[in-house]
């Protein structure tokens, strides 16, 4: 074969026609107000609007679409697997579209009444919502500190405990050293922990939380606590029901929180929920997948959202809390030794 010789003319370094904006890397999560339909995500107290959608373009080509969805429809899991099978009609991928609408069999309302709130919900707090991410480096570091006490943690285990232990030292700073009853409430899929589990492509609200009691503050202590809560849930009120015997065990449970509520009326309350392993970037419309997924700036106190980052392997985790801890908690040393405080998502994606 005849070989080609190249040579190098000349080379010639030529700028940008304007400077990077500051903002495209330190974005704040309030800006996705103005991608939200009427600004209804957290807002829509009645959940008079079922589902809302909005397309955005923007002058670089790129464009961003944003879906709200009513918990009257179904849960996390519903409105992924809605957009996910909105993408396959829109691209005539060929995927089989077949959303299951059998939940009211399976999981009956019954009578179940809402769900109990502490006293202190009722005040209306100013919050701060802020984005951070655990890489699979840190995060496999998390799992090597709890691996001699606690086997097989989850990755969502082990940085929604340390988000906990940060939040409750947060709390207890800004509070001078005052001490609360703690009680911090986990979201679980029930689809996959019933037996024989459910389709992921049920529709509806099959889902439920949890109570994890708080005991002692270190982090496999509170990662070995999740793991026995979970447990403890599943086989006591999950696993082994259907129909109207589940609507009756999840009302065991309320009335299980209730009394925790009672005992301690002054309980501070955090409530976690895992969108982990759902196939948020799976979405293709015919324009390719998404670059990135995110969720709006967060109204309630004491929120975790955790979500996979584009790689699948790290976390990005957002969190809202009372300003005052948030202050405290943004800072805390040992949260970024793990985590990075909302770097630019093209980066954190890689």
């Amino acid at each position: 074969m005849a070989t080609v010789q190249l040579e190098v003319i000349s080379r010639e370094l030529i700028k940008p026609s304007s400077q990077t904006p500051h903002h495209l890397r330190n974005y704040n999560l309030s800006y996705f107000d103005q991608l939200s339909p009427h600004n209804l995500q957290w807002n829509d107290t009645n959940l008079s609007t079922l589902l809302a959608v909005q397309v955005s373009y923007f002058d670089c080509g790129g464009m961003a679409l944003s879906v709200c969805m009513s918990h009257k429809i179904g849960d996390a899991a519903t409105m992924v697997n809605f957009v996910n099978d909105w993408a396959a009609k829109a691209s005539n991928s060929g995927k089989q579209v077949s959303p299951l609408l059998y939940t009211p069999s399976i999981f009956p309302r019954g009578d179940l009444t809402l769900m109990p709130q502490p006293e202190y919900s009722i005040k209306k707090e100013t919050c701060s919502s802020r984005r951070f991410v655990f890489d699979a480096q840190k995060i496999a570091a998390l799992k090597a500190i709890v691996a001699d006490k606690v086997q097989k943690a989850t990755k969502v285990e082990v940085v929604s405990a340390l988000l906990y232990k940060c939040a409750i030292s947060a709390a207890n700073a800004s509070s001078s050293g005052t001490t609360r009853p703690i009680l911090f409430l986990q979201n679980v899929n029930l689809r996959t922990r019933m037996i024989p589990p459910l389709p992921e492509n049920y529709v509806g609200n099959i889902s439920w939380v949890f109570p994890v009691p708080k005991r002692e503050d270190s982090l496999h202590c509170l990662v070995g606590q999740m793991k026995e809560a979970l447990s403890d849930f599943c086989n006591t009120y999950v696993k082994n029901v259907r129909g109207t015997e589940l609507a009756l065990s999840i009302s065991k449970t309320m009335e299980k929180m209730r009394a925790m509520f009672k005992s301690s009326k002054q309980c501070v309350q955090y409530n976690c929920s895992s969108w982990c392993r759902f196939p948020v970037y799976e979405a293709d419309f015919g324009w390719g997948k998404p670059v990135w997924v995110s969720i709006g700036a967060c109204l309630d106190k004491n929120v975790i959202i955790l979500m996979d980052s584009k790689s699948g392997d790290g976390i990005e985790a957002f969190v809202t809390l009372e300003e005052q801890d948030m202050a405290a908690f943004e800072c805390d040393e040992e949260l970024l030794a793990f985590a990075a405080l909302n770097p630019t998502p093209l980066t954190s994606q890689v």
